[in-house]
């Protein structure tokens, strides 16, 4: 599981941050494998992604 704090204004930048972390494979696969949650953190009121992935080498 990977939580990241801070401001997500837009789900482009979900995608950006994805295709940073994902070097070579396309950002297309990797959303297809990821589960993406956005919500509000409950002290700061930032907007918190979490993202999970069932692919082992991950």
């Amino acid at each position: 599981m990977v939580t990241l704090f801070g401001t997500v204004p837009h789900p482009i930048m979900i995608d950006i941050l994805i295709a940073l972390t994902s070097g070579v494979k396309g950002v297309v696969d990797v959303r297809s494998e990821l589960l993406i949650e956005s919500r509000q953190h409950p002290d700061s009121g930032d907007q918190v992604v979490e993202a999970e992935t069932n692919d082992p080498m991950r």
